[in-house]
């Protein structure tokens, strides 16, 4: 797929081109965007803009268990969250989560997860 050049694609690359990163200001531009335009615009980002998020992110906010599936959404019912890694091939990835049945929709102690994508039948889950 070739890089995308929407707006919204292009708003987050020049965030991640400042001289200070600014998380929350990713996350509004993040949040603004519909799921597709979110999709295409992480994908978009190249290696070195992700390098600069990751920095500017890292100690930002506490990652809990429902940042990943949502206290609202039923257990055992699979959340796909879909990104961009920085290997020379297969680059774009789709990891998908689950609560089990029995946890704390509020505060799971754990969730279940797998990768998905073309390649699984290689690199298993």
């Amino acid at each position: 797929m070739a890089p995308d050049d929407s707006g919204a694609s292009r708003a987050l690359v020049a965030l991640l081109r400042e001289a200070t990163v600014k998380p929350i200001e990713v996350a509004r531009a993040l949040d603004d965007m519909t799921h597709e335009e979110r999709v295409a615009a992480i994908r978009s980002v190249d290696r070195a803009a992700q390098r600069r998020l990751y920095e500017a992110a890292s100690g930002f906010r506490e990652l809990r268990m429902t940042d990943m599936v949502g206290a609202d959404v039923p257990a055992m019912k699979p959340v796909r969250h879909y990104g961009k890694n920085t290997l020379p091939a297969f680059t774009h990835f789709e990891k998908r989560f689950t609560r089990p049945a029995d946890a704390d929709a509020n505060a799971p102690a754990q969730l279940w997860g797998y990768n998905e994508g073309s390649m699984r039948w290689i690199t298993g889950f």
